[in-house]
């Protein structure tokens, strides 16, 4: 009925034009196509149609979405529409010599849905098909068939293996959580495709779950968002989100409490909150969520209660918020920590009558909760200003600073890529010589696509990236991933000891498919926007709800933490070597030793002064390189100060070396074992620089050790072999221990016994 059509068309038009989803205007295209029918077969009239001018209204908002870089599924499925139109528009002018320009542009779409798995090929090949009669023998519309033909044929046939992938992945438990990993990445990869969405999306969740069970958070947090986009996707053609939707939002939430990203954790509580109002679901089902959420609320309670000063000052319009998502214990915490304890007990949040000492236990047993030990990362609030992200990676803690909200996206997919890159690595002989490694991301309006620069002195990398260059367009996506190797290239390089590099990449690019994960992990900001329209979320997101602010005043009264008792480590095994590690997160790296600045500065030995009777002994490493020698010193001055109250440095003297002569020794610098945590259970990673020295006689030695048993404590300088050496005072450290032992007291669990090992000595 074209006449039903013609006068129902600008009201439905009204309710979609507005619309960012290609998938709501494709409704409005089908109509417009039943115009071109009519305008055909003469059942209407340009005029009466009015085609010209719906036409361009419809073009318009298909144009917007097509530019938009951020989301390349979104943009190129515009991009097809539109060619539609313009094929109907060559068509009804009968400008038949135009139409290769539509064939050579449906083979640049075919070329950019490479790799785009919620790329709807199946309605562009049924398009390419219908229109078959209009392109004939054109030699253009050929090249466009085989395109096809080779486009569906690769992307059906990855598919089909990477179901096998997926099968093997799920038949794993736990135990083999780094194998699930690689499975499921390798299977996420080659299911990327709309035909295997169901499929794809099993992978995804697998993957999270493989990645949050390795304590790596960023990469479970990207691959929890693709799944969850993935869903929205599927309630929107389905007119029902899927069930699995709230569980997903669930691992969010809980994920991004774990990260201390308070933005991500309240959009997932109040996309918690929307399962319940608009999923078809039973009071069982909404109640489990209701309780999941109240579960969230008590975690958030105590994460509030044992932040800082400084981070309760970036949440003073936070309250109402939480008031408003149904988070009343969170609200409390937060509002006590703030010093409202006044206002709490006006609004009944804490009873009238109830004595100040009950409220105090009462809120002291939330600060105490066990989950409190595992919030500990920087607050996340995504406001402008200077910001932290931070994992830890093989034990090692990598921290992403940024300077203003242009580079959120960046440094989540700088941590995301990271992880991804390093998740399997646990399992192979790669060992981190820091603790901490530091990433800077600055903006730049100088550059024309990224760049990196280590500093492997100062265990440091800067990024620069150019201010505007999205990390989501799909034009740059290649160059982007490639860039985002090249910056975990450079924390594998600089910050860790690898056996055999070669062996290693070649295993991480074939066999563990670490490519594979990040290009997942790239896809997470496309993701982001598809879940939730903005490219991130922040606090003040929420700001119609805020009524007020609540400046900081202090909390009226202390809260204890209750301390709990340790229920000890019994799944802990016998030491057999290399320890088998469950997560990154259980490995300790401790390191005061910089191992590029010890290379470059080459240490030659000791030497001993003694600057009178009234001063301390000082032991002066001798360095052929000035700049070096200077760095390991500042850091440690930097790390200690001029004096080291907390003994984080140990200098043992190792004498009575066997079979050598009995002025010979060795001396060796690490991290005390009390800083490396070596009574607990935790596997540690701790380098360490030794030297056998071999004098002509013991009497410099001797001198040093009787005045420092007279001073108790010795002076620890740098000093550069020159002649004279020139002794740097000025960055020296005041030290009160000193290990002195012989090599037969040595056991294999004492940190000396790495000397012993590294020179070739045997403790007797």
């Amino acid at each position: 009925d074209f006449q039903s059509l013609n006068a129902a068309y600008d009201h439905f038009q009204d309710r979609v034009i507005e619309s960012d989803h290609v998938k709501n205007l494709e409704f409005l295209c089908n109509l417009n196509q039943l115009l071109v029918n009519a305008l055909i077969h003469k059942h209407l009239t340009p005029a009466e149609s009015r085609f010209g001018e719906r036409t361009d209204k419809l073009e318009q908002a298909l144009t917007l979405i097509a530019d938009d870089p951020h989301r390349p599924n979104n943009s190129l499925q515009a991009q097809t529409a539109l060619l539609r139109i313009k094929l109907n528009k060559l068509m009804l002018a009968h400008k038949l010599d135009e139409l290769p320009s539509i064939w050579n542009g449906l083979s640049v779409i075919l070329e950019k849905a490479e790799g785009l798995g919620e790329f709807d090929a199946d309605g562009l090949a049924s398009f390419i098909e219908v229109v078959g009669n209009a392109g004939g023998n054109d030699p253009a519309y050929g090249a466009l068939v085989e395109k096809l033909a080779e486009f569906i044929g690769a992307r059906k046939g990855e598919g089909e293996g990477a179901l096998v992938l997926l099968k093997r992945a799920e038949k794993l438990d736990f135990s083999a959580r780094f194998d699930m990993i690689r499975w499921a990445g390798k299977a996420a990869f080659g299911l990327s495709k709309l035909e295997y969405a169901d499929s794809l999306i099993d992978a995804m969740h697998l993957l999270t779950l493989g990645y949050r069970s390795a304590g790596l958070l960023w990469a479970t947090r990207a691959s929890c968002i693709f799944a969850a986009a993935s869903l929205a996707i599927q309630g929107e053609e389905q007119h029902q989100l899927p069930r699995v939707f709230a569980v997903t939002m669930k691992v969010w939430a809980w994920t991004a409490l774990e990260l201390c990203h308070l933005p991500d954790c309240l959009q997932a509580i109040q996309l918690m909150n929307g399962c319940i109002a608009s999923m078809p679901l039973d009071e069982e089902e909404k109640a489990k969520i209701e309780s999941e959420i109240q579960e969230l609320d008590v975690a958030l309670g105590c994460y509030f209660l044992n932040l800082q000063e400084n981070d309760h000052r970036k949440l003073e319009t936070a309250p109402d918020i939480l008031e408003a998502l149904g988070l009343f214990m969170a609200r409390t915490g937060l509002l006590f920590s703030l010093g409202y304890t006044d206002l709490l007990r006006e609004d009944g949040s804490l009873p009238k009558e109830e004595p100040d000492e009950n409220v105090r236990q009462i809120l002291a047993m939330l600060k105490s909760q066990a989950l409190a030990e595992r919030l500990r990362g920087p607050l996340i609030v995504n406001s402008e200003g200077t910001q932290i992200f931070a994992t830890t990676i093989l034990g090692m803690k990598v921290e992403v600073l940024i300077d203003g909200s242009e580079s959120i996206a960046v440094a989540e997919l700088v941590l995301g890529s990271l992880e991804a890159f390093f998740a399997t690595i646990i399992e192979q002989r790669v060992v981190p010589h820091t603790e901490l490694f530091r990433i800077t991301i600055a903006q730049s309006d100088g550059i024309q696509e990224p760049v990196v620069e280590a500093n492997a002195l100062d265990m440091t990398c800067t990024i620069t990236w150019p201010r505007g260059f999205p990390v989501a367009q799909l034009e740059l996506q290649q160059d982007v991933r490639k860039f985002f190797m090249t910056v975990a290239g450079h924390v594998l390089s600089t910050a860790c000891v690898v056996k055999d590099m070669a062996a290693l990449l070649e295993n991480l690019f074939s066999d563990a498919a670490a490519q594979q994960r990040m290009i997942m992990i790239a896809t997470a900001q496309s993701s982001y926007r598809r879940l939730t329209s903005r490219g991130f979320t922040r606090l003040d997101d929420w700001s119609n709800l805020v009524r007020r602010s609540y400046p900081f005043r202090g909390q009226v009264m202390e809260l204890p933490r209750i301390e709990r008792p340790s229920r000890g480590d019994a799944s802990a095994k016998p030491d057999t070597g290399m320890p088998e590690f469950k997560d990154h997160k259980e490995v300790t790296v401790s390191s005061v030793i910089n191992v590029h600045a010890w290379d470059k500065a080459k240490w030659r030995g000791c030497g001993y002064l003694q600057l009178g009777n009234q001063h301390p002994p000082v032991m002066a490493l001798l360095f052929e390189n000035e700049a070096a020698a200077r760095k390991i010193f500042e850091r440690w001055r930097e790390r200690f100060g001029s004096v080291d109250a907390n003994e984080e440095l140990t200098v043992s003297i190792i004498r009575n070396l066997p079979q050598a002569s009995p002025h010979h020794y060795c001396i060796q610098f690490s991290s005390s074992l009390a800083e490396a945590g070596m009574k607990s259970s935790r596997p540690v990673f701790m380098a360490t620089r030794s030297m056998t020295m071999e004098p002509g006689d013991g009497a410099n030695l001797e001198n040093f050790l009787n005045s420092y048993r007279q001073f108790k404590i010795f002076n620890l300088i740098p000093a550069v072999l020159a002649s004279p050496p020139q002794f740097l005072f000025e960055l020296g450290i005041l030290k009160k221990n000193l290990t002195v032992k012989s090599a037969s007291e040595i056991r294999e669990n004492d940190v000396e016994w790495v000397a012993l090992r590294i020179h070739g000595h045997k403790a007797v």
